[in-house]
């Protein structure tokens, strides 16, 4: 497998691990009683979060 074919797939999964964590994040705040923004907001931050955590060990555990 090429490294670009490599780098793209494991981008791709970071990202949905990333959106499933933030979705369950904001599903979370909407049951504890945030309005819509705040558990959305909630959520867009988990993500961006969860995947750079991704990248940043994925990127260690599997070196260029």
């Amino acid at each position: 497998m090429s490294q670009v074919t490599r780098s793209a797939m494991m981008l791709v999964v970071a990202l949905l691990v990333a959106v499933i964590a933030g979705i369950i994040v904001a599903i979370l705040m909407k049951l504890d009683g945030k309005s819509y923004a705040g558990a959305a907001l909630s959520g867009i931050g988990t993500s961006g979060a969860v995947f750079v955590g991704v990248v940043a060990v994925a990127s260690q555990v599997f070196p260029s």
